[in-house]
């Protein structure tokens, strides 16, 4: 099922202030040690632009630039209160509004594009990975950072206790709509596998390069090219 876009943006709005505290909870705290693992694989190089998408507050532009301080970033998301913030943290943030479904840039424009845990909020993600094919320079990268369900025996079920009673909670305790972190958890345990995301990036025509899955399977990096 496709998320509705406006309730999504609408629970970004709400949510912006606290997103970082609350991603940091989520997360164990690991969330900026994983950010900083995709950027290292993307490998930014003085010169070359990347595309952000669902950027949120910025922190993949700084774990990009702790590489390379002279790479450009463009950052993307439909969220207004969640761009403000972005930067405030950024000084130098070239941000626009906007989707992944539809990217306001021109064809083969940009030498990597990342997502960090925003590919759940594509209303059409294989719409949006053709868009990200579309923009990036033959040969080059995108990569990115997502969660999903874990395997195994015991830790899914030490995962499922948590985003089923803990996340909520914490959710309610921080944020100011209670929803927003069950729309998480739903969203999660509606995301599909890697074998899912490999065969939807292939018929958008990237090949998958490399991938790493966190936390059992909890939270997937991937890298792909495009042919």
């Amino acid at each position: 099922m496709c998320p509705d876009r406006h309730n999504v943006v609408s629970h970004f709005d709400r949510i912006a202030p606290v997103y970082d505290h609350l991603n940091s909870i989520i997360s164990w705290r690991r969330d900026k040690r994983w950010r900083s693992d995709l950027a290292r694989w993307m490998n930014p190089r003085s010169g070359q632009i990347f595309l952000d998408i669902s950027a949120g507050t910025g922190d993949m532009e700084n774990a990009l630039k702790a590489i390379c301080p002279r790479v450009e970033v463009i950052g993307i998301d439909p969220s207004i209160p969640m761009l403000e913030l972005y930067r405030k943290k950024v000084n130098s943030a070239k941000l626009t509004k906007g989707v992944a479904e539809s990217l306001p840039l021109q064809s083969e424009s940009v030498d990597g594009v990342i997502c960090t845990f925003g590919i759940r909020n594509f209303q059409d993600r294989l719409l949006g990975f053709k868009e990200i094919h579309r923009v990036l320079k033959p040969g080059s990268f995108w990569g990115f950072l997502e969660m999903s369900t874990p395997h195994g025996f015991i830790f899914p079920h030490v995962y499922s206790l948590y985003f089923k009673r803990i996340v909520p909670l914490i959710g309610r305790a921080l944020s100011s709509d209670p929803h927003a972190y069950q729309y998480l958890r739903d969203s999660v345990y509606q995301f599909p596998g890697l074998d899912e995301l490999e065969e939807e990036n292939a018929r958008a025509g990237f090949t998958m390069k490399d991938y790493r899955l966190i936390l059992r399977g909890a939270v997937i990096l991937a890298i792909f090219q495009k042919e």
